[in-house]
C-alpha cells in the first residue's frame, strides 16, 4: 500500500522514514481520526486500512513538505486509484475530497499556507503545476456515484473555482467533471437540484469568456502591437480550449434547467455570433493555437444550430451575419 493513498492530507506531508507504517497529521480536517497505511516487509503492498487517534500515535510527522515530495505522494495517489473501486471508496472521498479542495484552492489563495506565485504557478514543469494536475486527474477518474453524491456540491464548486483560476489544461478537465456531476446529479424539475445553485456562475463565466474572445484572439497571435507575446502556458480565461468545451455544458444546462434559457440567451448570443465572425490572420494557419481558435468557432456554431432548432426568433435577428460565419469556415 503506498504511504499516501490511505491518509487523507498524505501529500502535504513528507513520508516517514519507518518501512512499515506511515502517519502524518491532518491539520487541514477537523477530528481526531487520523488513517494510516500498513505496508508489509519488502515495502509489499497491502490493503489494510485502520484509524488511529491523531495525537497519539508516535510516528506522528511534522507538518512540512518540499513541493517535489507532494508531488510524488499525489502521484502514489493516482497509482493507487483502485480504491475506488472497493468498499473503502466513500472513506476516500471523505477525507481526500477536503485535502484537495484545501490545497487546491491554496495555491492561488496569497494567505495560504500553499500559496504558489503565479510566475512558478504556470510553469508546466514545476512541482507545484504537476501536482495539481495529477490531483485533478484523480478526481476525474473517480466515478459518479451514489457514493460520490454527498460530495458533489462542493467537488463542483472546487472546478468552478478551477476554472477562474488555473491554466487551460487543468481548466479543461475541470469543465469534463463538472459537465460529469450535472448528467449524473441532476434534479428532478419542479424541485431544486443539489448543484442548480452553481449554474449561474457557470454560465457568468461562460459569458466573461466570449467577452474576452476578440482579446484572447489577439493576444494569441499578437495582434496588438507593443504587447508582449503570451507564454505557452494560457490561462483559463483566455483560452480556446476552454471555449470550445463550453457550448456543450450550456446547452445542456438549457435542456436542465430550461428557466435560465432565456436570459441567458439574451446575453450569450450576441458575443457567440461576435466570436464566429472573427477571423485569425492568414500566417498563423499552420500554429496549434489557430486549430484550437477554429475548433472553438465550430463549436459555437453548432450550438447556434441548437438553438436555430427550438428558438429561431432567439437567433433572427442575426440571420444575415451567421450564414457569412459559416460560409468563411467552410
Amino acid at each position: 500500500m503506498p504511504r499516501a493513498i490511505s491518509q487523507p492530507s498524505a501529500f502535504l506531508a513528507p513520508a516517514h522514514p519507518s518501512p512499515t507504517r506511515v502517519a502524518c497529521t491532518a491539520p487541514l480536517l477537523p477530528g481526531d481520526v487520523s488513517w494510516f497505511a500498513v505496508r508489509g516487509p519488502q515495502q509489499r503492498r497491502e490493503r489494510v486500512f485502520f484509524k488511529g487517534s491523531r495525537g497519539k500515535d508516535k510516528n506522528k510527522v511534522p507538518f512540512s513538505v518540499a513541493p517535489v515530495d507532494r508531488l510524488q505522494l499525489a502521484q502514489e495517489i493516482r497509482e493507487s486509484i483502485e480504491i475506488v473501486q472497493t468498499s473503502e471508496y466513500g472513506n476516500f472521498l471523505q477525507h481526500f475530497i477536503k485535502a484537495f479542495n484545501t490545497y487546491l484552492r491554496g495555491v492561488s489563495a496569497a494567505d495560504s499556507p500553499y500559496h504558489v506565485p503565479p510566475g512558478e504557478r504556470f510553469q508546466t514543469e514545476s512541482p507545484s503545476y504537476k501536482t495539481r494536475s495529477v490531483l485533478l486527474e484523480i478526481l476525474n477518474r473517480v466515478p459518479t456515484t451514489e457514493v460520490l453524491k454527498p460530495f458533489a456540491p462542493d467537488l463542483l464548486k472546487l472546478c468552478m473555482h478551477l476554472l477562474e483560476n488555473d491554466d487551460e489544461d487543468n481548466a479543461v478537465i475541470a469543465l469534463r467533471i463538472i459537465l460529469d456531476l450535472h448528467k449524473t446529479y441532476r434534479g428532478v424539475r419542479p424541485a431544486v437540484g443539489p448543484l442548480e445553485q452553481d449554474v449561474q456562475p457557470f454560465l457568468d463565466f461562460v459569458r466573461k469568456a466570449y467577452e474576452n474572445f476578440d482579446a484572447t484572439l489577439r493576444s494569441a497571435f499578437h495582434l496588438t502591437p507593443g504587447v508582449a507575446p503570451k507564454p505557452a502556458v494560457r490561462r483559463s480565461t483566455e483560452s480556446f480550449k476552454v471555449v470550445t468545451e463550453c457550448p456543450l455544458i450550456v446547452m445542456f444546462l438549457f435542456q436542465l434547467y430550461d428557466s435560465y434559457a432565456p436570459a441567458n440567451v439574451q446575453t450569450l448570443l450576441p458575443l457567440m455570433v461576435k466570436a464566429i465572425n472573427l477571423r485569425a490572420p492568414a500566417e498563423a494557419r499552420s500554429s496549434a493555437l489557430f486549430v484550437d481558435f477554429i475548433a472553438a468557432q465550430v463549436k459555437t456554431l453548432s450550438f447556434l444550430t441548437y438553438l436555430l432548432r427550438g428558438s429561431a426568433d432567439w437567433v433572427r435577428p442575426h440571420k444575415e451575419i451567421i450564414p457569412m460565419s459559416v460560409v468563411q469556415l467552410l
